[in-house]
């Protein structure tokens, strides 16, 4: 037996809230060494055993997340021009646009794209923007189109300070959301925040 849901009660259901974590060039078989992510999210998550990138390099997986689409339809192939990198990507219809234009309040966190130098820009249908292209210390970060410089200081680490910028993206709204959150991490040259630096030190060489 088919039960529909009335269109009445359809548009009254509550819409989720989304955060989208996107580690850079993450191993699924290093996970083991994450057990907060291992329990609050793959233990009670679902795995796509049946999922495939056909791009698997940096720029053209971003571009794929951000539209949905592939690098034949998106043009974009590589991290650099000209068939890749920041300035190749047309990025004014992308899921910030269309969840924007939903209703969501949109909010992106971290490393952007390949080529995004230091700029106020930020591209359409963000409503909070805290991004730049990539590092553990010494960069320059976009806020709301505002620039800041960060050295090496401790706490200048930027997946402490990505973290801290996606928690208050977070608190201070109500939904629904959406939230990209793209750490550099765990990126070569890989550089763990100084409080870690001695956690695996029993580690054999990769």
């Amino acid at each position: 037996m088919l039960s529909l849901v009335p269109p009445s009660a359809a548009a009254q259901a509550p819409r989720p809230n989304i955060i989208l974590v996107f580690t850079d060039d993450q191993r699924a078989d290093t996970l083991w060494a994450m057990p907060n992510v291992q329990n609050a999210l793959v233990d009670k998550g679902v795995s796509f055993s049946n999922a495939f990138v056909v791009n698997p390099v940096c720029c053209p997986s971003r571009v794929s997340t951000l539209t949905g689409g592939y690098s034949h339809s998106t043009g974009i192939y590589r991290n650099s021009p000209p068939y890749g990198g920041f300035r190749a990507f047309d990025d004014s219809s992308t899921i910030a646009t269309w969840l924007k234009g939903a209703g969501y309040r949109t909010g992106y966190v971290g490393k952007y794209m390949n080529g995004y130098r230091a700029t106020p820009y930020i591209p359409p249908g963000w409503d909070h923007w805290v991004a730049m292209e990539g590092g553990y210390y010494n960069y320059t970060l976009n806020t709301e189109g505002t620039l800041t410089s960060f050295g090496a200081a401790p706490e200048d680490y930027s997946t402490d300070v990505f973290a801290a910028e996606a928690i208050s993206f977070v608190e201070d709204t109500p939904g629904p959301f959406f939230l990209m959150f793209s750490p550099f991490a765990p990126h070569s040259n890989a550089a763990p925040a100084p409080r870690h630096a001695n956690a695996f030190s029993d580690l054999e060489p990769w």
